[in-house]
């Protein structure tokens, strides 16, 4: 919902945990929960033994994206590297 989704998935050809951001500034048509267009897509995909790596990837992306400061910030960025240091900017207060 609110324009962001998390797609995920496990895969044996995977070491660790591979992360992708995308955005869409017209927005793209998604099976979303609210049935609005996605702008900003968090794509996950780890190896099956990277359980709580995955998990804690899931759990930061979604704290950011409940705050609704930062998806809003998101939505408008600019660039890439903008979405990046607003993703890092919220992540760094996450408790590791």
């Amino acid at each position: 919902g609110k324009g962001i989704a998390v797609p995920h998935a496990k895969h044996e050809s995977i070491r660790g945990i591979v992360a992708a951001l995308g955005h869409s500034r017209t927005g793209i048509s998604y099976a979303s929960l609210d049935n609005l267009p996605v702008y900003t897509v968090f794509l996950l995909v780890a190896s099956p033994e990277a359980t709580g790596e995955h998990l804690a990837a899931l759990e930061r992306i979604s704290a950011i994206v409940r705050d609704d400061d930062y998806w809003r910030f998101l939505r408008d960025a600019k660039s890439g590297g903008e979405m990046l240091d607003i993703i890092a900017e919220a992540d760094s207060g996450f408790d590791e």
